[in-house]
């Protein structure tokens, strides 16, 4: 059975990792938050950035959990 998680950030990450999935989002990264005082001081956007594994490159835009 393959899993799609709609969304990243720490919990998508984290079930990307330890499940047969795939990711929908509408980036391929993650954004460290915490880290963006760096990037102001720096000028590195790659500091914050956390890339996913895999990912579907797109929005949802509904969805029907009864039907799956």
């Amino acid at each position: 059975m393959r899993i799609v998680i709609l969304g990243g950030g720490f919990a998508g990450l984290s079930a990307l990792k330890t499940h047969d999935s795939v990711m929908i989002d509408n980036k391929d990264y993650f954004i460290l938050t915490h880290k963006l005082i760096d990037v102001v001081k720096t000028g590195d956007p790659s500091i914050a950035k956390i890339p996913y594994p895999k990912v579907l490159k797109a929005t949802v835009k509904s969805s029907t959990l009864e039907k799956k």
